[in-house]
């Protein structure tokens, strides 16, 4: 349903099929197949302990000058408050840091929704 919706929205913005790929399948499974440095995009909104291993596949994907996204990465507000510990919470506002913290990105936290990550692959 979610690929369907996603193709459809391509269609509707003007964007040629064959310049997008609707992949679905389990992240784990899927990730590990697909070709280096052939992607112009990768978003990530899944389960959120898997993140930390979806951002360095991401990586990998990415051309120079590729773009990460990714949602959830305020996660209710909670990965600003230092008094938040819970192992979500803790997961994002460290992994938020290492991108920050990557030679091989430029990022910048949007404080949109639940909080957007956008870094851009060098």
């Amino acid at each position: 349903e979610h690929a369907r919706a996603a193709r459809q929205a391509y269609t509707a913005a003007g964007v040629p099929a064959q310049r997008t790929r609707v992949i679905t399948g389990a992240a784990v499974d899927v990730l590990p197949r697909m070709n280096d440095a052939s992607y112009d995009l990768v978003h990530v909104d899944a389960d959120k302990a898997g993140y930390p291993d979806y951002v360095e596949h991401a990586i990998r994907l990415l051309r120079p000058g590729g773009l990460l996204a990714m949602d959830n990465m305020l996660w209710h507000d909670k990965v600003a408050d230092p008094a938040s510990r819970d192992e979500t919470t803790v997961l994002l506002r460290d992994l938020g840091k290492q991108i920050r913290d990557d030679e091989r990105l430029v990022s910048a936290l949007l404080p949109v929704g639940d909080g957007l990550l956008t870094a851009v692959k060098r």
